[in-house]
């Protein structure tokens, strides 16, 4: 029989160098979450948990990137990075609707973290761009001692313009454009060629003429096109050039003036450096005139040369009017600071460098443009969404330098965050390890110390997806991550198990699809080894996945991603929750672990005697035990999972330490095992017994548990203008000694307001009710309710906020539930004040209507609703202008 024990989390005050304040993140949204358009809120949704998950014990919560470009963006394209006015939408919902959501987490004790995108930018208005023309025409594809190879900068972020009409002496006539690739390296490399004016319009991607001409055959040169068409052509062998010509005619452009645009994107390839050499005009295309050379890209910043290269990074003029930068804060740059220094034109190194441009415009970090404006969007972020916490995005895409120099500047600001970490997408430890040193190194050079930065372990959860979902050996887990495969600290890790990233459809073996198979076995792990690094939870690992195909405001999601079964996308918060309460009631703290059945390596637990009786596939179990020096609970626990699929039973030694010998008793306080109890024998060694695909805590001591004292059914907060009504129901309160309403004006310092004495029911609810009548004028007061049982352990309700106004109107209702009568009371501010009181069911259903005249100060109404039907239903009283609404159960 599976027994159900209810923790009660404990606060014990220990030295700071022997206990931390047990950190739990979550990460509050996966890639795909429903959207504004989707007819979701997101940040509502985040907010309306915010409660029950602080009372779970999570102390972070990760929510979605705010600068996105959009409402229906992922949040990894940030354009206005201060998001706009208050009435502009993201992903997550409005502007105000994210300060919503970020101030209620604030308010219940939960650091916001938020997803910083510091490697990149979009969504900016086209300007000249004098070291991206620089780029392309003298140093793309060169080799330069200083920095080796060169990327061709991407040709989907460019666009090539010349004036034409006008005064420019550029108008009707013939042009010629001549392309080829500059280091004539990208032999095979498609593109495809477009050319249009403002008159006819289209792009690459929505061209006027929709029919594409290939010309990847090779027809002999020049090209004859016409403006508003795509051209599929490639770069051959042969030193490949490829002229383009086109007669432009009046009613193609604009007399007075306009401009001639010029596409050459690439086409199902990597990008190339194709550029245009040389464009010639002729007049009248008649002779023996020669034609006007417009464009030679071996004198690009002569005189004659018309050609400007435009890229779209003017974020001058964002709606919210700040966070401006421009051409020169991106990637590539000047060294110099003038023509004759532009030959060190920064590097656009291969994808796995940070000198890579892999999405949108990346960053020059090394500029103090971008450094300044980049710190001072953190510290908005700081200041107006309360995010004291930093996830950092693709951090092995820019240098370890400025995470340094951001968390300098923000400590030298009298604002440190609580939580930096960074993403460095990758299994490979030492890279992992080398960013976290190379930071840590480099905030040390900056007079700062004390600070952990923190880093995503992905090695560790590559190999908890092996063990849960190809039958690996969980024991490699031991030895592999960060702490034990490279000996970093724990305070410098985050662990998880999946995230928004992990999106692979097919393979659901690989390690960048989701972790599909008996997660619960991963967190326990996670959740009760504090040696690891801080544990992050998935959102739908918590509270489940969205079924395939889901339909959003009329919009069918696929999630193909997700796990393909229905017992598969079962969330595991009871779990959790569970596994949450056992790490900060006994193991945070702790100074050490000893693996029970390691096979090498650590070589820090027993090897034998061990006897095991059924389960002999052994290598499936993964047995610890966490010391009691510095702990919470001041005990050893040991922790047994099981990832075999049959029944594991084993007499297994343990660690003989703090006194155990002998008899010594371990208790499972999880009841998911066989026995709930386990006795060291003679050989050190304690008797586990667990069903496949399970685990169990076992803590020293034979009675180690705090039962909560009562089992709180629901507590509620009630304003009016001169008190606050509380109430409460309980049930069970066996061996409760009293309840304290508590009282805060910032949420956070509680003083007592009353003590009541329970009714000593064992069986059936009791109800409560208590009024605060010594209030401020106006504002927020919290309230919360202790209850002590008679051996002094404590626990707390959930916190309830209450707003006080002096002209506002107020319901409550009491007793509720209620049964046949509702008794109402309405605090109205004037005399003779008319209000319509509308009873709905839960379908929104007026079942009763009445109209009473008010008296200024309480009014009892009593409403006869002998054959209501059981359930819920919503009392609203309402002036015209002002409402007041009560949730009534009836019974």
């Amino acid at each position: 029989m599976i027994r159900r024990l209810l923790l009660f989390v404990t606060t014990l005050i220990l030295s700071a160098s022997t206990l931390r304040a047990q950190q739990v993140m979550l990460q509050g949204f996966y890639w795909d979450f429903p959207k504004p358009p989707q007819g979701r809120i997101w940040a509502d949704t985040l907010r309306l948990k915010a409660a029950a998950l602080a009372q779970a014990g999570f102390t972070h919560i990760w929510y979605p990137p705010f600068a996105g470009n959009g409402a229906r963006s992922g949040g990894y394209d940030p354009r206005d990075l201060y998001i706009g006015p208050d009435n502009t939408v993201t992903s997550a919902g409005t502007k105000l609707q994210l300060k919503a959501m970020v101030d209620e987490m604030a308010t219940r004790g939960i650091t916001p973290v938020a997803d910083m995108v510091y490697n990149h930018r979009d969504g900016g208005a086209p300007e000249s761009n004098p070291a991206v023309k620089d780029y392309m025409t003298t140093f793309a594809s060169g080799n330069n001692p200083s920095c080796g190879f060169k990327r061709p900068f991407p040709s989907d972020r460019v666009q090539l313009v010349m004036p034409i009409g006008g005064s420019t002496g550029l108008g009707v006539g013939t042009y010629t454009i001549r392309m080829r690739s500059k280091g004539s390296i990208f032999n095979g490399a498609q593109y495809m060629f477009y050319v249009t004016t403002n008159v006819v319009g289209g792009s690459r991607w929505s061209p006027v003429n929709p029919a594409v001409v290939d010309l990847t055959t090779d027809p002999a040169n020049p090209y004859s096109v016409e403006l508003g068409r795509n051209y599929l052509t490639k770069i051959n062998s042969d030193g490949d050039v490829d002229d383009y010509t086109f007669t432009l005619s009046a009613s193609q452009f604009t007399v007075g003036g306009d401009r001639l645009f010029i596409q050459a994107i690439n086409y199902n390839s990597e990008y190339s450096d194709h550029l245009p050499i040389s464009i010639t005009y002729d007049a009248d295309g008649a002779g023996p005139i020669a034609p006007v050379e417009t464009a030679n890209y071996l004198d690009p910043f002569g005189t004659g040369y018309k050609l400007d290269f435009q890229t779209y990074t003017d974020f001058s003029a964002m709606p919210s009017g700040q966070g401006s930068l421009h051409w020169d804060g991106f990637r590539p740059n000047f060294d110099g600071s003038s023509q004759a220094g532009w030959s060190q034109t920064t590097c656009l190194g291969p994808e796995y460098s940070m000198q890579s441009l892999d999405y949108f415009y990346d960053y020059d970090h090394n500029r103090p443009n971008t450094r300044s404006t980049l710190v001072d969007w953190t510290e908005w972020t700081y200041d107006y969404l309360q995010s004291h916490g930093l996830r950092c995005d693709a951090v092995k895409h820019f240098e370890p330098e400025f995470m340094a120099h951001m968390i300098q500047q923000m400590i030298a600001r009298g604002k440190t965050p609580n939580l930096v970490v960074g993403e460095w997408y990758g299994e490979n430890l030492d890279e992992l390890k080398g960013w976290v040193d190379a930071v840590q190194s480099s905030l040390s050079s900056k007079g700062v110390s004390g600070f952990n930065v923190k880093v995503f372990d992905f090695s560790l959860r590559a190999a908890l997806k092996g063990a849960l979902d190809r039958s690996e050996s969980p024991r490699q887990v031991i030895f592999t991550g960060l702490k034990n495969g490279k000996g970093v600290s724990g305070f410098n890790i985050v662990t998880f198990l999946n995230n928004h990233d992990f999106r692979e459809e097919t393979n659901r073996a690989q390690n960048n699809a989701l972790a599909n198979k008996n997660r619960n076995l991963a967190y326990a792990y996670l959740l009760t080894n504090n040696q690891l690094g801080i544990p992050l939870v998935f959102y739908p690992d918590y509270y489940g996945y969205p079924a395939q195909n889901t339909v959003y405001n009329g919009e069918t999601v696929g999630f193909g991603w997700h796990p393909d079964n229905a017992t598969d996308r079962a969330g595991h918060q009871a779990e959790i929750d569970r596994l949450i309460k056992v790490l900060k009631t006994y193991i945070n703290g702790s100074q050490s672990v000893a693996y029970l059945n390691h096979y090498g390596g650590l070589n820090n637990g027993p090897g034998a005697p061990n006897n095991f009786i059924n389960g002999s596939d052994y290598t499936k179990l993964l047995l610890y035990q966490l010391n009691a020096t510095g702990s919470a609970g001041g005990k050893d626990v040991i922790v047994a999972i099981n990832f075999g699929t049959t029944r594991m039973q084993v007499d297994h030694a343990i660690a003989i330490q703090n006194g155990i010998t002998t008899g010594t008793t371990f208790t499972d306080i999880l009841g998911n095992s066989a026995f709930p109890t386990a006795v060291v024998d003679g050989q050190s060694r304690i008797y586990i017994d667990l069903p496949a695909k399970s685990y169990s805590v076992w803590v020293r001591g034979t009675n180690p548990l705090i039962a909560l004292p009562v089992t709180l059914v629901s507590f509620r907060a009630k304003g009016g203008p001169d008190r606050v009504q509380l109430s409460w129901r309980a049930a069970a309160e066996k061996d409760l000694s009293s309840y304290t309403v508590q009282r805060a004006a910032d949420g956070r310092n509680f003083n007592d307001r009353a003590v009541i004495q329970p009714t000593g029911t064992t069986t059936g609810p009791a109800d409560y009710a208590v009024n605060d009548t010594e209030l401020p004028s106006a504002g927020t007061l919290y309230y919360r309710l202790k209850m002590t049982d008679r051996d002094g352990s404590v626990a707390f309700s959930k916190t309830e906020a209450v707003t006080i106004d002096p002209r506002g109107l107020y319901i409550s209702v009491s007793p509720n539930p209620t049964h046949g009568t509702i008794h109402a009371e309405l605090t109205s501010p004037d005399d003779d004040l008319p209000v319509l009181l509308t009873l709905t069911d839960a379908s929104g259903r007026a079942v009763r209507t009445i109209s009473r005249s008010l008296r200024k100060g309480v009014n009892a109404i009593e409403l006869d609703v002998p054959h209501l039907p059981i359930g819920s239903y919503t009392l609203q009283a309402t002036d015209g202008a002002r409402k007041a609404t009560e949730r009534v159960l009836v019974e």
